[in-house]
């Protein structure tokens, strides 16, 4: 007993933040700024200038991050793992809260280490990769802190007094101003006031007035969205409405966002599906073992269950991806409750109590390992995109336009560069976001880039060779390039023609560790 007595002390989550966060510190550090970083670190990107179209309170986040760091990643990406650790001690404070109602049915030894294995599971989740290398996806750290702070007062308030409700309606505000993730929290809290009544023996509808003014300030804020800012738009760079969204896509972008808060990302299909169809039978029978064991435990399962689905709805319509660890920012907010129902699903099974810290010691080595290897794609790819755009810069500041050929997009999830630009000002279809990452790295007029085909690079090699040749010997190297010498026009299998003049355009194609450039 006196192991899991030390396990519960304040300064063991003291330690263990400062560890975690100092190793992601130095993981990070040196990530180069991936894709659409370049929107952010850009003060006066399009993007930024958009400021109460999405994002308000992210886009200062990103201000003040400029003022302090300028285009040094070390900064920002310490900015994130700093926030990220803001985001686990407030989930661990919520998560103690909501363990008081249903403290009379767990044992002490239960009651000490749930909170402690979820502060290191949420810490070292693989599924928050995405949010620690790619600074865009500070976004949702932003948005999940703010919503956990409003849940954190919400509870305080029911708990001991109102004063607390205008601090929790507050971050609330702030969350709506942040990201979509919040938009589902008056439900969230409604659940929550329910959950609170049942563990305190009193009436909901005494409970429950707690929760209204949520409703109302999302109903004016939607009504404000929707009618003087941007309708139901809810991206910067497209026209895409979440009233356009199919059903059925909608089913299948919930289920995918579920099980990716537990399972890590399959390269096929089947193999995720599978994976999933075994993970959904293995809980399955155990929540049923609680259900016959321990109904209040089963209540409280169910409770987060119903919260991480709310809290994912919200970017249903956009969807995760299965097979890499691309858009998991996604389902950051939500495996705070994935995560829970997940520590206290194994605290209450395992009835052997010297056993349980040995499994979750062996959950969190496994996320950890996971974790690693998802931060050293970003820092690969990373890596390999700097030396790409930096012989890019060096080799083609004499010609006018660039057509590019097996352009990197990602590498294992982690986004490089994305083939096409998706800013409302880009009217070629085609031109890539290599235009602004030029003009924005080294300050001068650059040529302008144009993707005939994008590629997503399975293995990146340590170095970049650079190899030069006449622009006539394009299709001899890249034979999938058709070349009209004649009538100046390119094309690449499956794609328009497009006209290129031999004096002052060229043509740049990776092949393996190979930049080939004809000019």
């Amino acid at each position: 007993m006196h192991f899991y007595s030390t396990l519960h002390k304040r300064h063991t989550f003291f330690t263990t933040a400062v560890i975690i966060g100092a190793v992601f510190i130095y993981c990070t550090k040196n990530l180069f700024f991936f894709d659409e970083d370049i929107f952010v670190t850009n003060i006066h990107s399009p993007f930024m200038q958009q400021v109460w179209q999405r994002s308000f309170m992210v886009k200062q986040f990103f201000r003040a991050e400029f003022f302090l760091w300028g285009k040094n990643p070390a900064g920002w990406h310490v900015a994130g793992v700093v926030l990220h650790l803001c985001c686990a001690v407030t989930a661990l404070l919520v998560v103690q809260k909501i363990l008081k109602y249903i403290a009379a049915s767990l044992d002490t030894s239960q009651q000490q280490i749930i909170p402690v294995a979820f502060f290191i599971l949420f810490l070292l989740a693989p599924i928050h990769s995405e949010p620690l290398c790619y600074i865009l996806a500070q976004g949702v750290l932003l948005a999940a802190f703010f919503s956990l702070l409003s849940v954190l007062f919400f509870l305080m308030a029911v708990e001991k007094e109102k004063k607390y409700s205008f601090f929790s309606l507050l971050f609330f505000v702030l969350a709506l101003l942040s990201y979509e993730i919040s938009w589902l929290l008056p439900f969230m809290v409604c659940c929550l006031s329910g959950f609170a009544a049942v563990g305190k023996g009193l009436q909901w509808k005494k409970i429950w007035i707690h929760a209204l003014p949520f409703f109302i300030l999302f109903g004016a804020w939607i009504f404000i969205k929707t009618v003087f800012i941007s309708k139901s738009l809810v991206a910067d760079y497209t026209e895409f409405s979440i009233l356009q969204i199919n059903p059925l896509t909608f089913i299948r972008n919930t289920w995918v966002l579920l099980l990716r808060n537990f399972i890590p990302p399959f390269t096929n299909t089947w193999a995720f599906v599978t994976a999933g169809g075994i993970f959904v039978l293995f809980i399955s029978g155990a929540v049923y073992r609680i259900y016959t064991t321990n109904r209040a435990v089963f209540k409280l399962l169910l409770f987060l269950l119903v919260l991480t689905l709310l809290a994912v709805l919200p970017t249903a319509p956009f969807g995760i991806d299965a097979h890499d660890s691309e858009s998991e920012r996604y389902v950051y907010f939500s495996s705070v409750f994935a995560l829970f129902f997940l520590t206290v699903l194994i605290a209450t099974v395992v009835k052997v109590r010297s056993l349980r810290p040995v499994i979750f010691m062996l959950v969190a080595g496994c996320y950890a390992c996971s974790l690693y290897t998802t931060i050293s794609y970003y820092k690969k790819g990373g890596d390999f995109s700097r030396q790409y755009i930096d012989a890019l810069n060096k080799n083609t500041a004499d010609v006018t336009a660039v057509f590019l050929i097996n352009q990197p997009s990602q590498y294992e999830g982690a986004l490089l560069l994305r083939a096409q630009c998706r800013m409302p000002e880009c009217d070629n279809e085609n031109n890539t976001v290599l235009n602004e990452y030029m003009q924005y790295l080294y300050h001068q007029p650059q040529s302008s880039y144009m993707t005939l085909s994008s590629k997503i690079i399975t293995h990146v090699p340590a170095g970049l060779k650079t190899r030069i040749s006449t622009l006539d010997s394009a299709g001899f190297y890249f034979p999938e390039i058709k070349m009209n010498i004649r009538n100046n026009t390119a094309s690449f299998t499956g794609t328009n023609p497009v006209t290129f003049s031999l004096n002052n355009s060229g043509i740049a194609g990776l092949h393996n560790d190979s930049l080939y450039i004809f000019k």
